[in-house]
């Protein structure tokens, strides 16, 4: 989606690669959606843990758990930011991803989020 104030999220799984998640003895499926145009960066998405709504602890898989993460980041960013506007605190996020060799050409970004730069960046 071409708007500027969209931060489009692929799911990555605890290797690094986008998501997949196991369907049978050795066999796995990716899920995750990617594209190195149209997706701006990557967060976990795969047994990320979590409290379903009866309580316990379960680990889950789906970019539904990524996309919430960049939100958050934002979220915190722009809180510590107030003054920022929308585009200041994207490039804030987008600008700190951390490379990953297994994102080449899978995202904008070629990175996962890393909250923590993403709080210390400062434009420039």
């Amino acid at each position: 989606i071409p708007r500027s104030n969209i931060i489009s999220v692929m799911a990555i799984d605890p290797s690094g690669v986008a998501a997949r998640n196991r369907r049978g003895p050795g066999q796995w499926q990716q899920f995750s959606n990617y594209g190195a145009q149209s997706v701006d960066i990557a967060a976990p998405g795969t047994l990320v843990l979590g409290i379903p709504s009866d309580g316990r602890i379960d680990c889950g898989d789906g970019t539904s758990f990524a996309a919430p993460m960049v939100t958050a980041a934002v979220a915190l960013v722009w809180a510590q930011h107030p003054d920022w506007d929308y585009q200041t605190v994207r490039r804030a996020i987008l600008e700190t991803a951390r490379p990953a060799e297994a994102l080449r050409g899978k995202c904008v970004t070629e990175g996962v989020l890393d909250i923590e730069a993403a709080l210390n960046w400062r434009p420039q």
